[in-house]
């Protein structure tokens, strides 16, 4: 179903494209290769899909052909297809392992009849199993239908993988970022979202879904076993050591009043923002930091780096061996297994090992310990401090505060524009 707050084109819509060009393919998918990788960034880059989703059966090739049906609609500021990418990893994130192959191609489907020239007969035409297309039928608007009418039309059919699916879409719309929609046009859109949620999670049996405090209860639940206290202060190693948050003191904290001050409204932004604080970074250096680490996670929805084994040959000694070395990456797999991680998105055998000996953690062994809230806090902290402060002399200057993060200097517009929400925030 269309998410329409959330689509603006750069062009009227396209001619009806000759997809059969591609024709059906074997494994009921496309006669073309996709095997779609990403960029290869950070997670705000729009790399990969994620491991788990990759594996799945021919998925690489829906995404490329989501890719070019939505064409050069936006999803925001981002291109549309990266909203039924975030689907299926909301969708396989939440259901697990009943978010199957056919599940994740829905979620990339979800919208593209509503929202482009497809037809469910040219999905049908294309290879889809029917399974997957009636799901599709399903979650495309009726538009003889109001909005909680299409939401009982859904629920009625006993049609799991589109109810899975929509309610993925409505838990990324509903976490969207909105900073700059009307007030009174977000509320109205919360309260829609949030009755979706409510009435697919009863549903589905989902334990944890949305509240009437506009929070996620199993956001709480994660923030509770690992976030960080509000005495932890960066001033040193030793003082990261010694700390030891009291969880249920932190989500008390995380209230519903703060969260309404977020640019995210993602209780991580609070957890960080408090830490960042304790360290002694504020004013214009709070916002900047801030801003990256929200670019460098999607508004702090994923703690690691996007993308299948696929993505990571760019930092490996194999397949680049020059960015490998300047990584620290000596080993086949380096690249895979000290992928960007964290608030920072901490990249590199390098930096794992600098982070560690820094924060008293054995990161090289265990780098996953980076996506942990409380330590991806730490390195956060510690990298800025590390490898940014010094090396910035006007924080307002976005492109200098991006270099030593993301050399690369990828998608400083997106980067400005975070800066210019927190900003207009934290006034």
């Amino acid at each position: 179903m269309r998410a329409h707050e959330f689509i603006i084109e750069r062009k009227k819509r396209r001619k009806r494209p000759k997809w059969a060009a591609y024709g059906p393919g074997p494994y009921g998918g496309y006669g073309f290769f996709a095997g779609y990788s990403g960029d290869g960034g950070d997670a705000g880059d729009g790399g990969g899909v994620g491991e788990d989703v990759l594996k799945e059966l021919n998925v690489s090739q829906t995404l490329q052909f989501i890719k070019k049906a939505h064409g050069d609609q936006l999803y925001g500021k981002l291109p549309y297809w990266t909203h039924p990418r975030a689907v299926a990893l909301t969708g396989k994130k939440i259901f697990g392992s009943k978010f199957n192959s056919n599940a994740i191609k829905v979620a990339f489907l979800h919208d593209v009849v509503e929202d482009t020239d497809v037809g469910l007969d040219e999905l049908s035409k294309l290879g889809f199993d029917p399974i997957v297309i009636n799901a599709v039928g399903l979650l495309t608007k009726d538009k003889t239908l109001g909005y909680s009418q299409n939401i009982e039309r859904i629920i009625k059919s006993g049609n799991s993988l589109a109810m899975m699916v929509k309610y993925a879409d409505n838990y990324e719309n509903y976490t969207g970022d909105k900073s700059d929609w009307d007030p009174k046009r977000a509320s109205a859109s919360q309260k829609k979202y949030l009755m979706s949620l409510n009435m697919l999670g009863d549903k589905l049996g989902v334990k944890h879904h949305v509240g009437e405090d506009f929070t996620d209860e199993g956001w709480k639940d994660w923030a509770a076993a690992g976030a960080l206290g509000t005495a932890l202060a960066l001033g040193s190693s030793s003082d990261v050591r010694a700390a030891k948050p009291k969880s249920q003191d932190i989500v008390k904290q995380i209230s519903q009043k703060e969260l309404a001050k977020t640019v995210t409204g993602n209780p991580h932004e609070v957890i960080l923002k408090k830490t960042a604080e304790k360290s002694g970074i504020q004013g214009q250096e709070l916002v900047a930091f801030l801003a990256q680490a929200a670019h460098e996670t999607l508004d702090f929805k994923h703690m690691k780096e996007i993308g299948g084994s696929l993505d990571f040959k760019k930092y490996d000694i194999k397949y680049a061996p020059k960015k490998a070395k300047a990584l620290g990456n000596t080993k086949p797999g380096d690249g895979a297994k000290y992928k960007g991680r964290g608030y920072i998105q901490l990249t590199g055998k390098y930096n794992y090992k600098r982070a560690g000996e820094a924060l008293g953690l054995d990161l090289v062994n265990k780098p996953e310990l980076v996506e942990k809230p409380e330590i991806a806090a730490m390195v956060a902290v510690w990298y800025w401090k590390e490898r940014v402060r010094d090396k910035v002399a006007d924080f307002t200057d976005t492109k200098s505060v991006t270099k030593p993060i993301n050399p690369g200097l990828k998608h400083l517009d997106q980067r400005s524009d975070k800066y210019q929400a927190f900003r207009v925030a934290m006034r």
